[in-house]
Protein backbone atom coordinates (compact mmCIF):
# COMPACT_ATOMS: atom_id res chain seq x y z
CA UNK A 1 0.00 0.00 0.00
CA UNK A 2 2.84 2.40 0.72
CA UNK A 3 3.98 2.22 -2.90
CA UNK A 4 0.39 2.90 -3.99
CA UNK A 5 0.34 6.06 -1.90
CA UNK A 6 3.72 7.11 -3.24
CA UNK A 7 2.63 6.48 -6.83
CA UNK A 8 -0.54 8.49 -6.29
CA UNK A 9 1.36 11.35 -4.69
CA UNK A 10 3.93 11.29 -7.51
CA UNK A 11 1.12 11.51 -10.04
CA UNK A 12 -0.34 14.47 -8.20
CA UNK A 13 3.02 16.21 -8.15
CA UNK A 14 3.81 15.37 -11.78
CA UNK A 15 0.55 16.70 -13.16
CA UNK A 16 1.31 19.96 -14.97
CA UNK A 17 0.06 23.12 -13.28
CA UNK A 18 -1.83 24.08 -16.43
CA UNK A 19 -3.88 20.90 -16.19
CA UNK A 20 -4.73 21.70 -12.58
CA UNK A 21 -6.48 24.89 -13.73
CA UNK A 22 -8.69 22.88 -16.07
CA UNK A 23 -12.06 21.93 -14.57
CA UNK A 24 -12.20 18.26 -13.66
CA UNK A 25 -14.79 15.92 -15.11
CA UNK A 26 -16.98 14.81 -12.19
CA UNK A 27 -17.35 11.26 -13.56
CA UNK A 28 -13.56 10.89 -13.76
CA UNK A 29 -13.14 12.12 -10.18
CA UNK A 30 -15.86 9.70 -9.04
CA UNK A 31 -14.11 6.83 -10.88
CA UNK A 32 -10.81 7.82 -9.29
CA UNK A 33 -12.34 7.76 -5.80
CA UNK A 34 -13.76 4.29 -6.41
CA UNK A 35 -10.36 3.09 -7.67
CA UNK A 36 -8.57 4.56 -4.65
CA UNK A 37 -11.05 2.88 -2.31
CA UNK A 38 -10.05 -0.46 -3.87
CA UNK A 39 -6.30 0.25 -3.78
CA UNK A 40 -6.40 1.82 -0.29
CA UNK A 41 -9.56 0.56 1.42
CA UNK A 42 -10.92 3.07 3.95
CA UNK A 43 -10.93 0.40 6.69
CA UNK A 44 -7.17 -0.12 6.25
CA UNK A 45 -6.04 3.51 5.91
CA UNK A 46 -5.28 4.21 9.57
CA UNK A 47 -3.28 1.01 9.88
CA UNK A 48 -1.45 1.93 6.67
CA UNK A 49 -0.58 5.37 8.05
CA UNK A 50 0.58 3.86 11.35
CA UNK A 51 2.76 1.31 9.57
CA UNK A 52 4.31 3.82 7.21
CA UNK A 53 5.01 6.45 9.85
CA UNK A 54 6.24 4.09 12.56
CA UNK A 55 8.61 2.40 10.12
CA UNK A 56 9.85 5.69 8.73
CA UNK A 57 10.35 7.27 12.17
CA UNK A 58 12.12 4.14 13.41
CA UNK A 59 14.53 4.35 10.47
CA UNK A 60 15.12 8.06 11.05
CA UNK A 61 15.71 7.53 14.77
CA UNK A 62 18.10 4.64 14.10
CA UNK A 63 20.01 6.66 11.53
CA UNK A 64 20.30 9.67 13.83
CA UNK A 65 21.28 7.79 16.96
CA UNK A 66 23.91 5.74 15.15
CA UNK A 67 25.54 8.76 13.55
CA UNK A 68 29.01 9.62 14.88
CA UNK A 69 27.87 13.18 15.61
CA UNK A 70 24.93 12.09 17.76
CA UNK A 71 27.00 9.41 19.50
CA UNK A 72 29.60 12.04 20.35
CA UNK A 73 26.94 14.52 21.50
CA UNK A 74 25.31 11.98 23.82
CA UNK A 75 28.71 10.74 25.01
CA UNK A 76 27.09 7.79 26.77
CA UNK A 77 24.72 10.05 28.77
CA UNK A 78 21.66 7.85 29.35
CA UNK A 79 19.56 10.88 30.33
CA UNK A 80 20.22 12.54 26.97
CA UNK A 81 19.41 9.30 25.17
CA UNK A 82 16.13 8.97 27.10
CA UNK A 83 15.17 12.59 26.41
CA UNK A 84 15.87 12.13 22.71
CA UNK A 85 13.85 8.88 22.61
CA UNK A 86 10.91 10.61 24.31
CA UNK A 87 11.15 13.51 21.85
CA UNK A 88 11.17 11.15 18.86
CA UNK A 89 8.15 9.25 20.24
CA UNK A 90 6.24 12.55 20.59
CA UNK A 91 7.24 13.53 17.06
CA UNK A 92 6.10 10.17 15.73
CA UNK A 93 2.70 10.40 17.41
CA UNK A 94 2.28 14.01 16.32
CA UNK A 95 3.16 13.12 12.73
CA UNK A 96 0.74 10.19 12.71
CA UNK A 97 -2.07 12.36 14.07
CA UNK A 98 -1.36 15.12 11.55
CA UNK A 99 -1.26 12.68 8.64
CA UNK A 100 -4.52 11.02 9.68
CA UNK A 101 -6.20 14.41 10.00
CA UNK A 102 -4.97 15.49 6.56
CA UNK A 103 -5.47 12.17 4.78
CA UNK A 104 -8.95 13.02 3.41
CA UNK A 105 -7.46 16.04 1.64
CA UNK A 106 -4.62 13.89 0.32
CA UNK A 107 -7.13 11.36 -1.00
CA UNK A 108 -8.99 14.15 -2.79
CA UNK A 109 -5.71 15.38 -4.30
CA UNK A 110 -4.87 11.83 -5.42
CA UNK A 111 -8.36 11.40 -6.92
CA UNK A 112 -7.95 14.67 -8.82
CA UNK A 113 -4.52 13.58 -10.06
CA UNK A 114 -5.92 10.25 -11.26
CA UNK A 115 -8.87 12.06 -12.89
CA UNK A 116 -6.46 14.29 -14.80
CA UNK A 117 -4.16 11.45 -15.81
CA UNK A 118 -6.53 8.56 -16.61
CA UNK A 119 -9.82 8.16 -18.44
CA UNK A 120 -12.85 6.65 -16.75
CA UNK A 121 -12.35 3.50 -18.85
CA UNK A 122 -8.69 3.20 -17.82
CA UNK A 123 -9.59 3.56 -14.15
CA UNK A 124 -12.32 0.92 -14.55
CA UNK A 125 -9.71 -1.42 -16.05
CA UNK A 126 -7.32 -0.73 -13.16
CA UNK A 127 -10.10 -1.23 -10.62
CA UNK A 128 -11.09 -4.53 -12.28
CA UNK A 129 -7.48 -5.73 -11.99
CA UNK A 130 -7.04 -4.62 -8.39
CA UNK A 131 -10.28 -6.37 -7.42
CA UNK A 132 -8.90 -9.72 -8.66
CA UNK A 133 -6.99 -12.04 -6.33
CA UNK A 134 -3.79 -11.20 -8.26
CA UNK A 135 -4.51 -7.48 -7.95
CA UNK A 136 -5.02 -7.85 -4.20
CA UNK A 137 -1.72 -9.72 -3.91
CA UNK A 138 -0.05 -6.88 -5.81
CA UNK A 139 -1.54 -4.30 -3.44
CA UNK A 140 -0.43 -6.30 -0.39
CA UNK A 141 3.07 -6.88 -1.77
CA UNK A 142 3.53 -3.27 -2.90
CA UNK A 143 3.44 -2.11 0.72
Amino acid sequence: MMKSVMIALALAAATPAVAQDTPLDASRVASAKVLLDVVMPPAKRNAMIDGIMRGMMSNITQMMTSSPEMTAAFNGDERATAIFAKFMTRQQESSITMLKENFPGMMNAMANAYARRFTTAQMADMRAFFETPTGQIYIDQAA
